[in-house]
């Protein structure tokens, strides 16, 4: 006899799939590069960044302006998200932000943008940067 064990992350896997088998609607996820992304930071009223790497990956270096919501923890706080801003999503290389942009769509109906590329490549390129305790 065997046990199966269901992490988080394989029930978030079982909720895309199940949502992406119904009925298709037109995709509202758009991935957006690193040049676009600083294009929405000239209105930053108008823009929500959210970090879904873990709080630690978020205290060592993050986008100024982001909230740290880790992908096992966006299904408790997706409600909270302001629907009327622009929705960017990051992580450390593109492949969390993408399945939490997946996730918020299908499930949550939001629009949502996810940036290609990582945080790495933004502070390459100049961009603001916060490390640590810095505010």
């Amino acid at each position: 006899m065997f046990s199966i064990f269901f992490t988080e992350e394989f029930f978030y896997f079982l909720l895309i799939l199940f949502a992406s088998m119904l009925k298709k609607k037109p995709s509202f996820m758009q991935p957006i590069t690193l040049q676009e992304f600083k294009k929405l930071l000239l209105d930053p009223d108008n823009l929500q960044i959210v970090d879904v790497r873990s709080k630690e990956e978020h205290f060592d270096k993050r986008i100024k302006g982001g909230k740290n919501i880790p992908l096992d923890e966006l299904l408790s706080h997706a409600p909270n998200l302001n629907h009327s801003k622009n929705i960017v999503v990051h992580c450390a290389h593109g492949f969390r932000a993408k399945r939490a942009a997946e996730y918020l769509e299908k499930v949550c109906h939001l629009h949502v943008y996810y940036l290609k590329g990582d945080i790495e490549n933004w502070e390459h390129m100049d961009l603001p940067v916060l490390y640590g305790d810095e505010t």
